[in-house]
């Protein structure tokens, strides 16, 4: 599991400025669309642009997270670095685990959100 999300992240790390300027894009429409600024006087955009700095800050943290998860290392090496790659490991597994509810929770909240979006306009 780490070493395709490594993978992953490696291939698109040249992503990670389009995710940022994405991030702050829906960041700003959200918050127009909230105070009502410069003619978003209604709330149509704030449930898609809410989704869309959620969904640019979970990319976001696959792209700066998971790069440099560290390989799995042979028996040449000392006891205590043995044990160190295996605990920092170890929180990269920690760390897999909460991206992944969190894509979870994440889609689940889009499916919800999207139809009441849908409904009301």
């Amino acid at each position: 599991m780490l070493e395709s999300l490594s993978a992953v992240s490696k291939r698109l790390y040249w992503t990670k400025p389009i995710a940022v300027l994405l991030g702050l894009v829906f960041v700003s429409l959200f918050v127009m669309s909230l105070l009502g600024l410069a003619g978003f006087d209604t709330d149509t955009l704030l449930i898609p642009s809410l989704l869309g700095a959620l969904w640019s800050t979970l990319y976001y943290i696959l792209l700066a997270i998971f790069p440099s998860v560290p390989v799995i290392l042979g028996k040449e090496l000392t006891f205590m670095t043995r044990i160190k790659v295996r605990l920092q490991r170890g929180m990269y597994y920690v760390l897999a685990i909460m991206l992944i509810t969190l894509t979870i929770v994440i889609l689940l909240l889009s499916f919800r959100l999207l139809g009441i979006w849908r409904a009301e306009f």
